[in-house]
């Protein structure tokens, strides 16, 4: 078992399980707690922490494992046909897409059209405002959790199948 490539897999499991567990917690408390709070506090605490959110801490657990994960890829070509490369392709697939690219193409322009708003005066309106925005996050950040699990899984039976 070469070094590097266990390495690459060690860092690439923790920075998925610490990624995966971030979205947990956002689908089983953080949203929650956020639909239940006032819905102009919901939207203020949402804008706030989508402001702080990009920082050098989260970073590495967001994008570590699909540029370490693929890194860890490249080192299985010579082993190309063996079923460790395969989960170790899966677990890449299944981040950039279900991850990554939730990410990019669904709660990042959901982001930028919650901090883009006009927040109403009126709570009635607070609360369809909040809605239309919780609800659609919330469901694609089960998608987020539920990949970064899978791609955990993946990269776990790589460690266990690899030679």
């Amino acid at each position: 078992m070469s070094t590097i490539r266990f390495s690459l897999l060690i860092v690439d499991i923790v920075l998925t399980g610490a990624i995966a567990g971030f979205f947990f917690a956002w689908s089983a408390s953080v949203m929650r707690g956020l639909d239940v709070a006032p819905p102009a506090a919901a939207i203020e605490a949402m804008n706030a922490i989508n402001e702080e959110i990009r920082n050098a801490l989260f970073a590495p657990a967001f994008f570590g494992p699909l540029l370490v994960g693929i890194v860890a890829a490249l080192t299985f070509l010579p082993q190309i046909s063996s079923p460790a490369a395969w989960c170790v392709i899966a677990a890449v697939l299944v981040y950039a897409v279900g991850t990554f690219g939730v990410t990019i193409v669904v709660n990042l322009p959901l982001n930028d059209g919650l901090a883009d708003a006009e927040i109403p005066t009126r709570s009635a309106a607070q609360a369809r405002l909040w809605h239309e925005y919780s609800e659609p996050w919330t469901l694609w950040n089960h998608v987020r959790t539920l990949s970064s699990f899978v791609s955990f899984g993946c990269l776990l039976a790589t460690l266990r199948l690899m030679p």
